[in-house]
Order: C-alpha cells, then structure tokens, then sequence
C-alpha cells in the first residue's frame, strides 16, 4: 500500500489506540499473575517470574527528544519487586497487517551524525539520496561503494538507531531508549531484527528500504522495515 497522509494519519491512530491498550493492560497487576501471553514473554525475556512482583505501573508519557520529536519508545512498564528493587523497561509499539512499515525519518545530516565517521564521498552520496529521494540516479559503482562504506559496525550501529533510538546524538535520557519491541501482541528482541534485516540485500545491504516522505523529496531520507511476525 503506497504511502499518503491520510494512511500515515490512519496508522498514527492504530497507533496510539494500541500503545493505550498495553498501558491499560500492564496496569492490572492481576495480568501479571495470571496467563497474558504477552506477560509471560516479557516475564520470560528479563528472567522474572510473578511472584516476584509486588506493584506494577505502565506510562505512554516519555520525555520528547532534545529536538521536540517524539522518541522510539511508546510506553515505559516500571516492575516493583518483592525485594524492593525496581525494573523499567521500554517498549516500542507497532502494530499492523503490512510486510514493511515506516521506521525512521530523519535528514540526511543526521545519518552522517549517527554513521560518523564517513569518508567525504559517503557523505555526498547520502546527500544525494535524500535530494533525488532515492537512490535512482547513483551509478552501479556509487551503490557498491556505499554498501561497502555502511557494512559490519555501521549497519548495526543503523540498525540500533533505527528500531531502538540508540546512537542518536543528544540523546541521554534512557527512557527515550527501546528495550523491546511489541509487534502486532508479539514481543521482538533487537537481535530478532538483525536477524531479519540480515536476510536482505536492499538499502545498500542495511536491510532498509531506503526511500522518501510522502509529501516531497529532498529533506528527508526514509527507512522502511520488516513487521516480524
């Protein structure tokens, strides 16, 4: 399904009914004692079991980045546990019936900030993707040379940023920082992700389809990525 405003302003309300949902749902502390599937894989991937926790509290309410956009995490679960301490964790929400949604939209300067170091010519050619809005105009050595310059560390450092929020500059609030993600009831790990993306040969290897805002080339780059099932 091509992308419009008026299908981004329907997902952004999919959205934001979904993160209400979980807030609703983790706030039942009777959840937490009882079978919730989703309970049980989170309970499972921080090595918990119910007994151990006392009061449970969920927030949509996270702290908006450094430049007034709204950060990778959706919701903050905050575990009380019998022995006093205390276990947040940071879920991104995504639900939806696509084999790829929209995971990131950032300027191009940005990718050069997060991928820092880039050789000169890497640079440019990110420049140029955000300007011609994909990469239609590179020549087939153009897009072997920034395969090779994003492969290894720098894919996963895109990777990171993409679904987690990690690397971005500014950033130091941990609570803007992804722990987890949800997707469609089912809880992903980072790793789940890499795995996927591996899988890929598109975005110059990183997995991504790199593309452009619905609404005009030449300010923003796009990424698109799996939904994992």
């Amino acid at each position: 399904m091509r992308n419009t405003p008026a299908s981004g302003k329907r997902a952004s309300t999919k959205g934001h009914k979904n993160q209400d949902f979980y807030e609703a749902c983790f706030n039942c502390l009777a959840n937490w004692k009882g079978k919730d599937p989703l309970v049980g894989q989170i309970l499972t991937a921080v090595s918990l079991t119910s007994d151990q926790i006392e009061s449970v509290s969920a927030t949509t309410k996270v702290v908006a980045l450094p430049s007034g956009g709204a950060p990778k995490t959706d919701l903050i679960l905050t575990l009380n546990l019998i022995d006093k301490s205390v276990m947040k964790i940071r879920f991104s929400c995504k639900i939806s019936s696509c084999s790829s949604v929209t995971f990131h939209e950032y300027s191009a300067a940005e990718f050069i900030k997060v991928l820092s170091p880039l050789t000169k010519k890497a640079q440019d050619l990110i420049v140029k993707h955000q300007a011609d809005g994909s990469a239609i105009n590179f020549s087939t050595a153009e897009k072997a040379f920034l395969r090779d310059e994003l492969k290894g560390t720098k894919t996963i450092t895109l990777i990171e940023w993409v679904i987690l929020g990690k690397h971005h500059v500014g950033v130091e609030e941990k609570d803007q920082i992804v722990d987890y993600v949800i997707c469609n009831g089912t809880l992903k790990t980072i790793s789940d992700y890499k795995d996927e993306l591996a899988t890929k040969q598109r975005g110059f290897g990183t997995g991504f389809s790199w593309t452009r805002q619905s609404r005009g080339k030449g300010k923003t780059i796009q990424l698109k990525g799996p939904v994992l099932h």
